[in-house]
Protein backbone atom coordinates (compact mmCIF):
# COMPACT_ATOMS: atom_id res chain seq x y z
CA UNK A 1 0.00 0.00 0.00
CA UNK A 2 1.20 3.50 -0.83
CA UNK A 3 1.72 5.91 2.01
CA UNK A 4 0.44 9.47 1.75
CA UNK A 5 4.06 10.69 1.86
CA UNK A 6 4.94 8.53 -1.14
CA UNK A 7 1.90 9.77 -3.08
CA UNK A 8 2.86 13.41 -2.45
CA UNK A 9 6.50 12.71 -3.38
CA UNK A 10 5.48 11.07 -6.66
CA UNK A 11 3.05 13.89 -7.46
CA UNK A 12 5.78 16.45 -6.80
CA UNK A 13 8.21 14.50 -9.01
CA UNK A 14 5.75 14.54 -11.92
CA UNK A 15 5.04 18.23 -11.45
CA UNK A 16 8.78 18.97 -11.34
CA UNK A 17 9.33 17.08 -14.59
CA UNK A 18 6.70 19.12 -16.41
CA UNK A 19 7.58 22.48 -14.83
CA UNK A 20 4.52 22.85 -12.62
CA UNK A 21 6.27 23.96 -9.45
CA UNK A 22 6.51 27.27 -7.66
CA UNK A 23 9.91 28.99 -7.42
CA UNK A 24 10.31 27.51 -3.92
CA UNK A 25 10.11 24.00 -5.44
CA UNK A 26 6.67 23.11 -4.10
CA UNK A 27 4.16 21.61 -6.49
CA UNK A 28 1.40 23.87 -7.76
CA UNK A 29 -1.27 21.20 -7.41
CA UNK A 30 -2.11 18.88 -4.55
CA UNK A 31 -4.07 15.66 -4.42
CA UNK A 32 -7.37 17.46 -3.90
CA UNK A 33 -7.00 19.41 -7.15
CA UNK A 34 -5.98 16.22 -8.91
CA UNK A 35 -9.21 14.66 -7.64
CA UNK A 36 -11.26 17.54 -9.13
CA UNK A 37 -9.38 17.20 -12.41
CA UNK A 38 -10.15 13.47 -12.47
CA UNK A 39 -13.84 14.12 -11.83
CA UNK A 40 -14.03 16.73 -14.58
CA UNK A 41 -12.41 14.50 -17.21
CA UNK A 42 -14.69 11.62 -16.21
CA UNK A 43 -17.73 13.89 -16.71
CA UNK A 44 -16.38 15.04 -20.07
CA UNK A 45 -15.95 11.38 -21.03
CA UNK A 46 -19.66 10.79 -20.35
CA UNK A 47 -19.57 9.13 -16.93
CA UNK A 48 -23.05 9.08 -15.40
CA UNK A 49 -23.53 10.92 -12.07
CA UNK A 50 -24.27 7.76 -10.05
CA UNK A 51 -21.12 6.04 -11.36
CA UNK A 52 -19.04 9.16 -10.62
CA UNK A 53 -20.38 9.10 -7.05
CA UNK A 54 -19.12 5.54 -6.71
CA UNK A 55 -15.73 6.32 -8.25
CA UNK A 56 -15.19 9.31 -5.96
CA UNK A 57 -16.45 7.51 -2.87
CA UNK A 58 -19.10 10.11 -2.06
CA UNK A 59 -21.70 8.94 0.45
CA UNK A 60 -24.59 10.44 -1.52
CA UNK A 61 -25.38 11.43 -5.07
CA UNK A 62 -26.35 14.85 -3.72
CA UNK A 63 -22.76 15.39 -2.56
CA UNK A 64 -21.45 14.58 -6.04
CA UNK A 65 -24.00 16.80 -7.78
CA UNK A 66 -23.50 19.68 -5.34
CA UNK A 67 -19.80 19.62 -6.16
CA UNK A 68 -19.76 18.71 -9.86
CA UNK A 69 -23.34 19.20 -11.12
CA UNK A 70 -22.46 22.37 -13.02
CA UNK A 71 -20.06 20.37 -15.19
CA UNK A 72 -22.73 18.02 -16.55
CA UNK A 73 -24.09 19.28 -19.88
CA UNK A 74 -27.84 19.32 -20.47
CA UNK A 75 -29.07 16.52 -22.68
CA UNK A 76 -30.71 17.21 -26.02
CA UNK A 77 -33.95 15.69 -24.70
CA UNK A 78 -33.88 18.01 -21.71
CA UNK A 79 -33.29 21.08 -23.86
CA UNK A 80 -36.08 20.08 -26.26
CA UNK A 81 -38.46 19.47 -23.33
CA UNK A 82 -37.73 22.90 -21.88
CA UNK A 83 -38.11 24.65 -25.24
CA UNK A 84 -41.43 22.86 -25.79
CA UNK A 85 -42.67 23.93 -22.34
CA UNK A 86 -41.66 27.55 -22.99
CA UNK A 87 -43.39 27.49 -26.38
CA UNK A 88 -46.57 26.12 -24.79
CA UNK A 89 -46.58 28.85 -22.13
CA UNK A 90 -45.91 31.55 -24.71
CA UNK A 91 -48.66 30.22 -26.99
CA UNK A 92 -51.07 30.09 -24.05
CA UNK A 93 -50.24 33.67 -23.13
CA UNK A 94 -50.87 34.78 -26.70
CA UNK A 95 -54.20 32.94 -26.78
CA UNK A 96 -55.21 34.58 -23.50
CA UNK A 97 -54.52 37.95 -25.12
CA UNK A 98 -56.49 36.89 -28.19
CA UNK A 99 -53.47 37.39 -30.42
CA UNK A 100 -53.45 34.78 -33.19
CA UNK A 101 -50.24 32.76 -33.26
CA UNK A 102 -49.60 29.10 -33.73
CA UNK A 103 -47.25 27.15 -31.51
CA UNK A 104 -44.83 26.53 -34.39
CA UNK A 105 -44.23 30.25 -34.93
CA UNK A 106 -43.63 30.75 -31.21
CA UNK A 107 -41.26 27.77 -31.19
CA UNK A 108 -39.40 29.14 -34.23
CA UNK A 109 -39.02 32.51 -32.52
CA UNK A 110 -37.60 30.86 -29.40
CA UNK A 111 -35.41 28.46 -31.38
CA UNK A 112 -33.77 31.06 -33.61
CA UNK A 113 -31.22 31.92 -30.96
CA UNK A 114 -32.40 30.65 -27.59
CA UNK A 115 -29.21 31.45 -25.75
CA UNK A 116 -28.89 35.14 -26.60
CA UNK A 117 -31.06 37.79 -25.00
CA UNK A 118 -31.78 41.18 -26.59
CA UNK A 119 -28.41 42.48 -25.40
CA UNK A 120 -26.44 39.62 -26.97
CA UNK A 121 -25.71 38.09 -23.58
CA UNK A 122 -25.91 34.38 -22.90
CA UNK A 123 -29.24 33.54 -21.35
CA UNK A 124 -29.15 30.89 -18.60
CA UNK A 125 -32.86 30.18 -19.13
CA UNK A 126 -32.04 28.58 -22.49
CA UNK A 127 -30.00 25.89 -20.79
CA UNK A 128 -31.66 22.85 -19.34
CA UNK A 129 -32.77 23.20 -15.77
CA UNK A 130 -32.89 20.05 -13.63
Amino acid sequence: MLSSGRIYAELLAVQSQIGMTWPNGKGKYGVHKLRHFYASIMITAGTQPKRLQELLGHSTLAMTMDTYGHLFPPTEDETARINKAIAAVMASALIDREVPADQDSVHRAISQNPQDDKFGQKNDMARAIP
